[in-house]
């Protein structure tokens, strides 16, 4: 039998198409993931990739034990998680996708307590602002994330809260600019957004219509970002109304157009539905949800 680990670098090479984005899963050097395929190729006398230095790509008896070996993998992955599901102390590695946008600073409030409660688990996050994340296998868990067809709907879930978009500007542009009466108002503001909020120059209403805006001076993707240009006075931006709460409590931000409804989003924790339930993920589930 061939050595385990060489078939999960083999797997991971494969997938990602690359020695160095497996290495990043791997948490090893691209220099080791290529001795492990090495070794691998010697000690079946067969070549698995085709190497060029733009892509690495199966050979056509790559490909054939690839999905032997996935199958393996997937067998070995199953009694792992069968033996988890007997154990009484939740366990395990635990790989969890958080919101960069809403929920970044709650997982990080309350990482402490968790880990001191749950400390063999072996817990991973990573932060993603990026929705299409949500379909990567390798992710036990996803907090933070609205429901999004067809990519959410083979996950379960848990309602954590509600976030409404609201329409915000810095005291200082207020000062500067004025407050839009109307609609029509902003067609003549400088507003900034996200680079993934399109079109651009239309925002979205609870009712699923738009309304209509001046073309973004400044497009980034990060929210973080987003909302510290906006209370630097730049231009106008939608955020959220529980990432910006405490800037209108203290007056550094102001709620434009309040009459108007803009899109309110439901957000949710979403996990797998593996073959057995596994500790780990009820205990991350219910202690977040909880919160």
């Amino acid at each position: 039998m061939n050595n385990l680990g060489q078939i999960h670098c083999f797997l991971k090479v494969a997938e990602w198409g690359s020695f160095s984005k497996a290495a990043t899963q791997l948490h090893v050097t691209p220099t080791a993931v290529s001795k492990q395929i090495k070794n691998l190729e010697a000690s079946i006398s067969e070549q698995l990739f085709i190497r060029t230095t733009r892509s690495v790509k199966l050979t056509e008896f790559g490909e054939n034990f690839y999905q032997r070996c996935k199958v393996l993998d997937e067998n070995l992955e199953n009694i792992q998680q069968f033996i988890e599901s007997k154990k009484e102390i939740p366990q395990g590695k635990l790989k969890v996708l958080v919101s960069t946008i809403l929920s970044k600073s709650f997982v990080l409030d309350h990482l402490a307590k968790f880990i001191e409660a749950y400390p063999k688990i072996k817990l991973e996050l990573i932060f993603s602002e990026e929705d299409l994340d949500l379909t990567r296998d390798d992710i036990d868990i996803m907090v933070g994330f609205p429901l999004i067809n067809t990519v959410t709907d083979n996950l379960k879930y848990r309602k954590m809260y509600e976030a409404n978009n609201i329409l915000c500007a810095s005291s200082d542009f207020v000062k500067r600019y004025g407050i839009p009466k109307n609609s029509d108002d902003l067609l003549n503001l400088k507003f900034i957004t996200h680079t993934l909020r399109k079109p651009g120059n239309r925002l979205p209403l609870a009712d699923g219509t738009s309304l209509p805006c001046a073309t973004p001076i400044l497009y980034m993707n990060n929210f973080e970002a987003l909302n510290q240009a906006c209370l630097a006075g730049i231009g106008i931006f939608l955020s959220a109304d529980i990432l910006v709460k405490d800037w209108l409590a203290n007056g550094k931000l102001v709620q434009l157009l309040p009459k108007y409804k803009f899109r309110r989003y439901e957000i949710f924790i979403f996990y797998r539905l593996y073959q057995y339930e596994l500790p780990k993920i009820r205990a991350f589930v219910d202690f977040y949800s909880g919160i």
